[in-house]
């Protein structure tokens, strides 16, 4: 029996060196080049430069028992070292616990090492998760095991532990322990011992409901995903979506650059330009069967995925396959109020869920929309915060409530706070001082500013130490101190890249040294704000008047432009809560219901206005300080107004109180402006145009208005326009700021209405006043005027039932041209020394008001008017006195003595 077992060991160790030195050669002939064979990284390929064949590592006498097991331990001493990757850098503790709990069970307690994969290599190894430096047969991909398979088995000399994922990982190391080494409490010696074939353990999961994705037939498993460089938003959704789908359905592609994945199958992730134009999102499989996601909004891609993937995708069971024409492409671009929490039932105050609504559309460019049906209460919790517009709003013919009624006065923050601000996407620039200011000085009529701001910009450039609008009357400005009179020079410019200076907004001043100059971004993408609904109903916005004295506290609880290229329409704006004056009611005035501030192209339609309001000052000593003298006169309350602001258009806007309820034209100010360029009127009817403080430019055409105000320079002109002319003429040069318009008018239709009378008065186109004060710039009556087609007409009205209960007014013409025309009012011809008088302060009158030079009037009626049947030709008288000496008067191109 003895010599049977010698017999068979000896057989068996015959058996294992022979299969050993048949591994130890190539498979390549041996009259090759590459005769000897060597493997010293250990990476199981020859080593000779082009030899590539494969090479068995040779072991050590002893490495194997003559079962061919892996020694790891002899006589009770541990063969081997523990090496782990850096995947599993973090299980080092528990590695050092286990080698301690070897060590117990040792001869001599040796203790194997725990050491890192750059450590020397030894024959014998425990390689803990992914170790790439013993070479390719060792190279095991963790993530064929998925999330919870993991595998402990012999590879040549080394032991390979590894896990799909930590956990896997962890109870990997726990199966080493404790079945392989079966370590416990009281493990004896180990002596020899080697890693058997029924102690290899490896198990790869398998129990996904999804078990696979596909691409028309095509496993994931064959693709990459991908990135475009730069990209770091697409990178990270790919990366997310690489642990993603192996948590979910065990498959892994690698994550790669696109430019990278050459002809790799892809799942590609693009973060496209946002222009608010499409529809958001588009997931689509090419025509090389690449699944692409692309998206409009970086900041909303990665959610967009996950959810994407957790409704349509995972949630399904088997095989998800992607058709080869699959293109989905949902409209992402629309959010509402409602789903940030608004209520819409009129009372809840919904401030904050419309500015969260809003918030999220200019971060995203995404379209917002109101409910039609809804209310929304708009209270006085914002305080000083306002809901910033920046992308497309409809609001779909809802109805909102703004609040005033419980906004102190006195509390500045609230009531100057507006309460939607349509604003630029970004910021201009601002240097407050002649040495900051890249322009340090501007002549009258230059073309260039002397300056590039890189961008096509509005400009406002301002010179503090020259005063103008110096005021005369009742508002007049009376301090001491010159430097506080009036308005500092200024106006503002359209300007491109290159610092050239727009024709239609030219320098009318000139500015010898710049102390303050600003630029506005008006280069944003249009948006528009769209109140009509259905069947054209508009939103209707109620204020609740506020509570304030009657006494100048301005409030601004309204919608604001601050944005260029905004149109914004469809909406009727009433007032409520209020008690009149009659009444002994009260109240602060407002500063506009909608107003434009340093914008430029802002088209304002279909508005239906109502003018705040009227109360007169009452109340002295609640009153701000820079109001001194207006104690008894009414409040200037105005419903639209504009500052510092160029091309901005109201057209197709009405206004609800045009007339009295006995039918009489209604006479408060509606509108007014400063410091702006190119305004206009089309089909607009309303109470007002007031244009002060330097207005250049104006248009109105297809309107009826009961006054219109101006003061500045330029061209004025009027097509086809009904005026209530009867008190103050056609155009009114407003005397407070020295009826001056250094510039010509244009009249092609003009009706002046009249009521009928027993006496037929002359009517003024233009009334002006010349005054005895220093506005701060030479005064100048219109240069040049153009008249066609100019109608006078005596009206009556009365109201009548519309059949309804309800009064409306009915107007008829009983004659055209029944009174006389003249161009002027009978002004105040100046009879004082220009050089000795003065008013405030000492300082010489600088009022030498510059007379009107030509006129050119033509009587034969055209158009429209032709089939007015007019009669009687219209009496025209003209001009005279000291102011028109060098007056000349054409009459249908011939000039008049």
């Amino acid at each position: 029996m003895k010599s049977n077992k010698i017999l068979c060991l000896l057989l068996s160790f015959m058996l294992v060196f022979g299969i050993v030195l048949s591994f130890a050669g190539c498979t390549k002939p041996a009259e090759t080049e590459c005769t000897e064979h060597k493997d010293a990284n250990g990476d199981g390929v020859c080593d000779t430069e082009g030899c590539n064949e494969p090479v068995a590592p040779t072991p050590s006498a002893g490495t194997f028992n003559e079962n061919g097991e892996l020694f790891l331990f002899k006589d009770s001493t541990p063969t081997f070292k523990f090496v782990y990757g850096e995947d599993a850098s973090t299980f080092m503790p528990m590695l050092e616990e286990l080698a301690t709990a070897i060590q117990k069970s040792t001869k001599d307690k040796a203790i194997p090492a725990v050491v890192g994969e750059n450590s020397e290599v030894s024959e014998i190894e425990i390689l803990i998760g992914t170790v790439t430096n013993r070479g390719d047969m060792y190279k095991i991909n963790k993530y064929d095991y998925g999330n919870t398979g993991y595998a402990v088995k012999q590879v040549g000399t080394k032991l390979v532990v590894i896990g799909g994922s930590d956990d896997a990982l962890e109870n990997a190391i726990s199966y080493l322990k404790n079945t392989v080494f079966g370590i416990k409490k009281n493990t004896p010696a180990f002596g020899d011992f080697v890693m058997t074939e029924k102690k290899t353990y490896e198990v790869k999961q398998s129990n996904y409901t999804l078990k696979d994705i596909t691409v028309d037939g095509d496993t994931l498993k064959n693709y990459v995903l991908t990135y475009q460089s730069g990209d770091n938003v697409a990178r990270n959704i790919a990366t997310a979506l690489q642990t993603t789908l192996y948590n979910t359905c065990g498959i892994r592609p690698e994550v790669v650059l696109e430019s990278s994945a050459g002809g790799m199958k892809k799942i590609s992730f693009r973060t496209l330009i946002n222009d608010g134009e499409g529809n958001g999102l588009y997931i689509n499989v090419d025509k090389d069967k690449n699944l692409v996601f692309e998206c409009e909004y970086a900041g909303k891609f990665s959610d967009i995925v996950n959810d994407y993937f957790n409704e349509n995708v995972f949630s399904k069971r088997g095989v998800y396959n992607f058709a080869a024409d699959f293109n989905y492409s949902p409209d992402l671009r629309n959010i509402t109020y409602e789903q940030f929490g608004a209520k819409g039932d009129g009372t809840t105050d919904d401030f904050f869920a419309i500015k969260a609504a809003h918030d999220e559309a200019n971060e995203y460019t995404l379209n917002v929309h109101a409910n039609p049906n809804a209310t929304y209460h708009i209270g006085n919790a914002n305080g000083n915060k306002s809901i910033i517009i920046q992308t497309n709003t409809y609001w779909h013919g809802c109805k909102f409530i703004f609040n005033d009624e419980g906004v102190e006065y006195n509390n500045t923050s609230a009531r100057e706070t507006s309460i939607f601000r349509i604003t630029p996407s970004s910021s201009g620039k601002s240097y407050n001082s002649n040495s900051s200011s890249p322009v340090k000085s501007l002549e009258s009529g230059a073309t260039n500013l002397g300056w590039a701001p890189g961008m096509k910009v509005l400009v406002q450039i301002q010179q503090n130490d020259i005063r103008h609008y110096i005021r005369s009357g009742g508002n007049a400005s009376q301090s001491t101190n010159p430097l506080t009179w009036g308005d500092p020079q200024q106006e503002v410019l359209i300007v491109d890249e290159n610092g050239n200076i727009d024709p239609s907004t030219p320098v009318q001043w000139t500015y010898t040294k710049i102390t303050n100059l600003t630029t506005y971004v008006i280069g944003d993408k249009p948006i528009e704000i769209v109140g009509e609904g259905e069947n054209g109903r508009k939103t209707l916005v109620t204020t609740w008047y506020n509570n304030g004295p009657s006494a100048y506290w301005y409030y601004d609880r309204n919608i604001v432009i601050t944005r260029s290229n905004v149109k914004i329409s469809g909406i009727q704006h009433t007032y409520d809560k209020y008690v009149s004056a009659a009444d002994g009611g009260e109240g602060s005035p407002y500063q506009g219901f909608v107003r434009v501030m340093t914008a430029c192209n802002v088209n304002i339609d279909n508005f239906t206005f109502k003018s705040p309001p009227a109360y007169k000052d009452i109340e002295p000593d609640r009153r701000p300080s820079i109001y001194p003298n207006v104690t008894g006169s009414s409040l200037g309350s105005y419903e639209t107004t504009a500052q510092s602001s160029v091309n901005v258009l109201w057209s197709n806007c009405d206004q609800t109180d045009f007339f009295k309820t006995n039918g009489d034209v209604k006479a408060n100010g509606n509108m007014g402006t400063n410091f702006c360029k190119n305004l206009a009127f089309d089909n607009v009817t309303n109470c007002s145009f007031d244009a002060h403080k330097g207005l250049y430019n104006a248009t109105i055409k297809n309107s009826r208005i009961e006054h219109l105000n101006f003061i500045g320079a330029g061209l004025i002109k009027y097509e086809d326009v009904v005026v209530y002319a009867e008190k103050k003429g056609a155009i009114i040069l407003r005397d407070d700021y020295g009826s001056t318009w250094n510039g010509n008018v244009e009249i092609d239709g003009l009706i002046m209405k009249t009521k009928e009378s027993a006496s037929a008065p002359t009517l003024s186109i233009v009334n002006a006043t010349w005054t005895n004060w220093n506005y701060g710039y030479t005064t100048y009556l219109p240069q040049n005027f153009t008249i066609r087609n100019l109608v006078t007409a005596e009206y009556t009205h009365r109201m009548v039932d519309d059949g309804s209960g309800n009064m409306v007014r009915e107007e008829t013409i009983t004659s055209y041209n029944a009174h006389k025309v003249t161009l002027f009012n009978k002004l105040n011809e100046p009879t004082v020394n220009y050089t000795t008088a003065s008013h405030i302060g000492g300082e010489i009158n600088l009022n030498k008001m510059v007379a009107t030079k030509k006129l050119e009037l033509y009587t034969t009626y055209t158009g429209k008017y032709a089939s007015l049947g007019i009669t009687k030709e219209l009496v025209f008288i003209a001009p005279s006195g000291p102011f028109f000496s060098n007056f000349q008067y054409y009459k249908d191109n011939v000039l008049q003595n």
